[in-house]
């Protein structure tokens, strides 16, 4: 399985299962969300989900698979809490 744009404190502790072609990762399937799951979490739609994850002020994705980007859910469910509903304009220019 390929993975690429690993967050760094997360890189070690990526381990691939050759024997199952699974993807371990330290942290409970629950506390991981992709983008479909940001769809559901926020009741918006796939390109408005891919909007959120594309601003500057979005939590980076813990790791990149072949099926997508992933991020910590805990640190998502945060950044909604703290930004929705969006104001009017463009997003605030700070770096990542």
């Amino acid at each position: 399985m390929q993975v690429s744009g690993i967050v760094p404190e997360v890189a070690s502790a990526l381990q691939t299962r050759p024997d199952r072609g699974l993807l371990s990762l330290p942290v409970a399937a629950d506390k991981i969300i992709g983008l479909a799951e940001i769809t559901e979490l926020f009741g918006v739609t796939k390109p408005t989900a891919l909007r959120y994850t594309h601003r500057r002020d979005f939590p980076k994705p813990v790791a990149t698979l072949e099926s997508g980007r992933i991020w910590e859910r805990r640190k998502v469910i945060a950044w909604g809490k703290r930004m929705l509903p969006l104001q009017e304009g463009r997003p605030p220019n700070k770096p990542r």
